[in-house]
């Protein structure tokens, strides 16, 4: 139990630094094709300036992402010290795969009919929806490649999408931000003008 506990630490803290860097990497590239296609100097200079700011938080983030790479592995080998399962001590691999599908399964269903257009709901279904299509990847050496296909199949757009939603309210924020910061910089009024209209 100490050692799964340590690798969902280490897993999580991996994945929490990969996506700050993948969350400016987004950013970038949005408000790149926005400066390009821009009607106006100030939107172009307040993407730009915009740009800047997140290309300093993507070179710390890669920064802290690279050192905990560099530190992490260890956690996440203690499978090979997991000895094999008796075959007859408890629910087979089949069973277990099955029942983990069912319980994530259930639990997407169940947030899905209550979802509505609010950011924060729209973020927790995009999770569950993450969960469910991990779980059904790793099930398919136990359950086949055709019993989650069909599965895997149905999430990955809906999960795309509620992602696309999730960026874009994370944006969002990152440009308000902005406009709270733009006052102090050279050119501040031509800045927030662009950045409103962002």
């Amino acid at each position: 139990v100490r050692d799964v506990k340590r690798c969902r630490r280490a897993l999580r803290d991996i994945r929490r630094a990969g996506g700050a860097v993948r969350r400016c990497d987004l950013f970038i590239e949005r408000l790149t094709t926005t400066a390009a296609a821009a009607a106006g100097q100030d939107v172009a200079d307040a993407a730009t300036a915009i740009i800047g700011r997140l290309s300093a938080e993507r070179a710390a983030a890669l920064a802290a992402f690279v050192d905990l790479i560099g530190r992490e592995p260890a956690p996440l080998l203690f499978p090979d010290r997991v000895p094999l399962r008796d075959e007859n001590d408890g629910p087979s691999a089949t069973d277990l795969a099955m029942r983990a599908l069912r319980d994530a399964a259930a639990a997407f269903a169940a947030d899905a009919a209550v979802a509505s257009l609010d950011t924060v709901a729209l973020h927790d279904l995009r999770l569950r929806g993450k969960r469910l299509r991990y779980t059904a990847e790793a099930a398919v050496p136990v359950i086949g490649q055709e019993a989650a296909a069909d599965l895997i199949g149905a999430i990955t757009p809906l999960q795309d999408d509620l992602g696309c939603v999730n960026d874009l309210a994370e944006l969002a924020v990152e440009l308000a931000s902005f406009l709270g910061d733009v006052a102090a910089l050279p050119g501040g009024e031509r800045l927030r003008s662009g950045a409103a209209r962002l």
